[in-house]
């Protein structure tokens, strides 16, 4: 449960958040037009496949374990208070690589094409049905 004091300031306290579907690795924050917050936790080898966002920012902060990313031509190994931003149109996927799992979170800026991407594949989920090329392309994510 997220609170909203009267500020209009977003409260997700430890533990909370949304879960789509139930089982997934990570619990919505804080989803609003301009900013989804996300926190996962994902066991090792878990991963993306290689994608790019055309019209949004990506950002990362670990909080706990390591991942890899890799960015374009670089490949990047993030462990706990690592933080990175992966602007627009840059090639990049994310896995854990350690014998632990990983902690960490995705914020994506600006946030309603993500939180709507998030909605739409748990129903797919749900519903035991895989998404297409048109689903991932209408909500930014381009695979490569």
């Amino acid at each position: 449960m997220c609170h909203a004091p009267a500020s209009g300031a977003v409260v997700s306290l430890p533990g909370e958040g949304e879960r789509l579907p139930p089982t997934a690795r990570f619990q919505i924050k804080v989803a609003r037009p301009e900013l989804a917050v996300l926190e996962f936790e994902i066991e090792p080898s878990f991963g993306t496949s290689l994608h790019i966002h055309k019209g949004h920012n990506d950002a990362y902060f670990v909080l706990a374990g390591e991942l890899q990313f890799e960015l374009g031509a670089d490949t990047i190994r993030a462990t706990e208070g690592t933080s990175l931003l992966i602007p627009p149109r840059v090639q990049h996927r994310w896995s854990n690589p350690g014998s632990g799992n990983a902690r960490f979170l995705n914020i994506h800026a600006p946030g309603d094409w993500f939180e709507a991407y998030l909605r739409e594949r748990a129903a797919l989920e749900l519903a035991g049905e895989e998404p297409d090329r048109a689903f991932f392309e209408r909500h930014d994510i381009f695979v490569v």
